[in-house]
């Protein structure tokens, strides 16, 4: 037995592959990049047929440059934290479905054109500057992306865990058939 190599000696490091450090790829979830534009612009309706009807074309600019970033955000997100993307995704998917009473979206609007318009920065009369029309989109956004994401928080924990991380175990089994199928 040479001296380099002891069979009966603890390792000196073990790479899991959980480590911030360690070497294995990342895994990136396609699921949550591919469903997170759709569900974004599904959203998206409203607020922007509102948008568009207060805003011309300096303002436009600033709608889309902060639509631009909430979605980079959103994709972001979908890398860094593909659990958290998949509540957020499926909030957004449910508030979605509330424009067709879109009584939260204008309550949003509301809210994000009370705060533009009581800076006196962003007066520059009846046309909307680049930087309103940014600050109105990104609190809409914020706000309706804050509601989507607690909204997610709570339907997941109806929907099983797995749906949010396909390594994570099952709770909802019991804790004999949760050992014997190995999720725990």
């Amino acid at each position: 037995m040479t001296a380099e190599f002891n069979p009966y000696q603890s390792p000196t490091s073990i790479n899991t592959g959980d480590s911030p450090t360690s070497d294995a790829p990342r895994r990136v979830d396609r699921v949550a990049f591919i469903t997170w534009p759709i569900v974004f612009g599904l959203n998206m309706i409203v607020p922007l047929l509102f948008g568009l009807a207060i805003t011309y074309e300096h303002g436009r600019i600033g709608l889309c440059a902060a639509s631009g970033l909430l979605l980079a955000a959103g994709w972001l997100l979908c890398y860094a934290s593909p659990p958290a993307a998949r509540r957020l995704i499926l909030g957004s998917a449910v508030l979605a479905f509330t424009q067709f009473l879109p009584i939260i979206q204008i309550f949003a609007g509301m809210i994000a054109i009370s705060v533009v318009g009581s800076d006196p920065l962003f007066e520059e009369g009846p046309d909307v500057t680049e930087l309103a029309g940014f600050a109105m989109t990104f609190i809409v956004g914020t706000i309706l992306l804050a509601l989507a994401g607690g909204l997610g928080v709570l339907l997941g924990f109806v929907f099983p865990r797995s749906w949010f991380n396909l390594n994570a175990p099952d709770f909802r089994k019991s804790g004999s058939e949760a050992v014997q199928t190995g999720s725990v």
